[in-house]
């Protein structure tokens, strides 16, 4: 079952993004992949994830702010997480439809 904290955080960065006016282009989709690649503790999939899907990071919202601190820290050597490589290639995640428990 998900961390309920983060998903409380992750839906309360939704709300105050809807009341921003520089959100970034993000859906739940999206948010719950990225959700999952953090419980799984994926940095490098979830690198790439962000890397093939720039406008999640494109707003000035506190979520996009921090994923675009993680892609950032990652590629940049400062965050050493998992040895990810920003070159992987482009990956397109889409999450299974059945609960993960």
């Amino acid at each position: 079952m998900p961390n309920a904290k983060l998903t409380a955080v992750i839906t309360a960065l939704m709300l105050i993004a809807g009341s921003s006016g520089a959100n970034a282009a993000y859906s739940l989709q999206q948010l719950q992949v990225i959700e999952q690649l953090i419980l799984a503790k994926d940095c490098g999939a979830l690198l790439r994830y962000l890397q093939s899907n720039p406008g999640i990071m494109s707003g000035s919202d506190p979520l996009a702010q921090e994923l675009r601190s993680f892609s950032e820290g990652v590629t940049g050597g400062i965050i050493e997480c998992l040895s990810a490589q920003p070159d992987a290639g482009v990956v397109n995640l889409v999450p299974d439809p059945t609960p993960i428990y």
